[in-house]
């Protein structure tokens, strides 16, 4: 089905579209590009959920290298595998690109990472950029508790109240008054 022309010609029909749920429909690598390539015509797009498809890092990747400002991007399991030696750089590359969203994305509000299989560095790499914030408000990261430790798992799921920001000038979501 994901590859099949008429979908994607049909899903690209739909400029107003806000939220897009492509939950367990068999995504590929392949289908992540034609959907990259239709993200961008989508100008009231805010949603993304992915989950369930094994659509990979280099999948995961190629959708996050294009320039649009979700608020939820759902990756929760896509088969994103750290443990993988020929997926490690593809993984690193889709962490870059997580990073770059929390900082530069000033609509982002949560990520979904659970189910997948990446390691504690990962995650802490991600909680930096997500304190590199200054004034604006951090997203909530979504990650499988037992791929890291406590703490951070509290601070990027958004449960840890004592949590301290660096005053950097990252772009970002305003705190709320």
């Amino acid at each position: 089905m994901s590859e099949h022309r008429i979908f994607w010609n049909c899903l690209s029909s739909i400029k107003t579209l806000t939220e897009l749920s492509l939950v367990y429909s068999r995504l590929t690598p392949d289908s992540c590009i034609l959907l990259a390539n239709e993200l961008k015509n989508f100008k009231h797009l805010t949603k993304l959920d992915l989950e369930g498809n094994p659509i990979l890092s280099v999948g995961a990747g190629i959708l996050m290298t294009e320039e649009i400002n979700l608020t939820y991007w759902g990756f929760r399991n896509c088969q994103i595998d750290r443990y993988c030696e020929t997926n490690d750089k593809l993984v690193h590359d889709f962490i870059q690109h997580i990073c770059k969203q929390v900082v530069y994305n000033p609509f982002l509000e949560m990520i979904d990472l659970r189910d997948n299989f990446l390691n504690s560095s990962d995650y802490t790499e991600i909680l930096k950029a997500n304190t590199q914030l200054g004034d604006f408000k951090p997203c909530k990261i979504l990650i499988c508790e037992r791929n890291c430790n406590s703490e951070t798992f509290s601070t990027l799921s958004g449960l840890s109240k004592t949590s301290k920001r660096s005053k950097g000038k990252g772009k970002g979501k305003k705190k709320k008054s």
